[in-house]
Formats: structure tokens, sequence, C-alpha cells
């Protein structure tokens, strides 16, 4: 599971404009684990469901993407190659012309960060003590 969860996480990487680099690999696996555990923690699952997969892939993207952005380590040409419109199910971010690529940029990426609480709410599993 851990080559494909790479590989999926790498083809997103590369669709929102971004192209993976050798370094990566470490920081994206500790998002992954990161972000494991904290579906696990409010869904009360012992594994995460297969349909927030790719929530979880989306959500793992977008931390990376914002901290490498936090940190310096992207360029304006990077995160002027962030898609101007995102369609994920309900949710539909666009940018006007003229909007600051910073805000463009940080705008889709908070939107890939989150996992819809809907999605949580339908896997979460309730525990008697």
């Amino acid at each position: 599971m851990v080559a494909a969860m790479n590989e999926d996480i790498k083809k997103r990487l590369e669709s929102l404009g971004y192209a993976v680099q050798d370094g990566d690999s470490w920081p994206i696996q500790f998002i992954w684990e990161k972000t494991e555990k904290e579906i696990l923690i409010k869904t009360n699952q012992k594994k995460v469901p297969d349909d927030l997969y790719n929530a979880m892939v989306d959500a793992v993207c977008g931390a990376f993407l914002l901290q490498k952005k936090q940190m310096g380590l992207l360029g304006e040409a990077e995160t002027a190659l962030i898609v101007s419109k995102i369609k994920e199910g309900d949710t539909d971010v666009s940018f006007q012309e003229g909007v600051n690529p910073d805000s463009q940029f940080l705008s889709a990426v908070s939107s890939l960060s989150v996992i819809d609480k809907r999605l949580i709410l339908k896997y979460r599993k309730l525990v008697f003590r």
C-alpha cells in the first residue's frame, strides 16, 4: 500500500503543478501518517475506510504544499501553476483574474487540506467505554 500511496500522491502533486523531488519522500510520509492518525481518531476505526483514500491523498498534498510554501521552498512559478478551478463533489473553488497568486495558492491548498466532515461522520464508529 505504501508504494501505491506514494505514487498516488506524486501523481496528484504533479497534477497540481508540483514536481516531486528526491527529498520530499520523508515529509510526505510524515504528513501521511499524521493525517491517517487524525482520521482514525475522528472515526474510531482501526483502518482508514477505502472511501476516504482520495480525500486523504488530497489532504496530504494540501498540507505538504502549504508546508513547502510556509518554509519558502516554493517559488512563484510553482505557486502560479496551481489550477484556476477545482471541483471536488460539492466543493467548487475558482479564482477571479487579477487576484494575488499567493491568495489563489493558499485558497486552493486550503480546500485540499480539509477533509469534508460529512465523510468523517459517515464512517464514525461509536465507542462505549
